[in-house]
């Protein structure tokens, strides 16, 4: 099972710090389910509500090297390119999904095969591969950064090994500051409408 690296702490700790300015999309996870424990990765997107990922038992476990007051919940499989998923959540709101090639980092083609089908359907409209949004860290060459809307920010993170392989990808929610209000069920965000269950017998 992989552990949060320094780097992921501290990305989480600036994440759940800063609250980055926009909202959220709810319509990611409408069609996910949790049944007998169990949840298939390859349906998984960002915005799974927490209870599914708590109720995805023999699929997701509860991460105790988080970095509080993120909670985040590790799969104990892994995606048919070997990626592991990790999803984070502050206070119940989605706030972001990671999928880790650590062992075997993967092309640049299927990372952003991956991103595709980890957007929610407002998101994954746009082309990734040839989305204008496309950005470079100038301090870290190694971070390819892409905005999908208002909502979501991904990041492909390559290896330091080979810059040609992609040994993280990531969705990251921006949230506007008071969103996390006491009492608010989820972020002001665009939906489809649809319905997200968790069934867990």
């Amino acid at each position: 099972m992989i552990r949060c690296t320094r780097l992921r702490q501290t990305a989480i700790a600036v994440i759940a710090a800063s609250l980055l300015s926009g909202c959220v999309s709810s319509d990611s996870a409408s069609s996910i389910k949790a049944y007998k424990g169990v949840i298939n990765l390859e349906d998984i997107k960002f915005g799974v509500p927490e209870e599914v990922a708590k109720a995805a038992s023999l699929t997701f476990v509860l991460d105790t090297n988080a970095t509080p007051p993120v909670v985040q919940y590790l799969s104990r499989t892994y995606d048919k390119d070997g990626g592991q998923y990790a999803l984070d959540y502050l206070k119940g709101f989605p706030l972001s999904l990671h999928v880790f090639y650590q062992t075997q980092p993967v092309s640049k083609e299927v990372a952003l095969a991956r991103l595709q089908n980890l957007l929610p359907a407002s998101a994954a409209k746009g082309a990734v591969k040839n989305a204008p949004e496309v950005q470079v860290d100038k301090k870290n060459p190694l971070v390819e950064t892409r905005l999908h809307g208002n909502f979501l920010k991904s990041e492909l993170i390559y290896s330091e090994n080979d810059s040609t392989k992609v040994k993280v990808v990531s969705l990251n929610a921006l949230y506007k500051k008071g969103e996390f209000q006491r009492g608010s069920k989820s972020p002001e965000a665009p939906s489809d409408g649809t319905k997200t269950e968790a069934k867990t017998e």
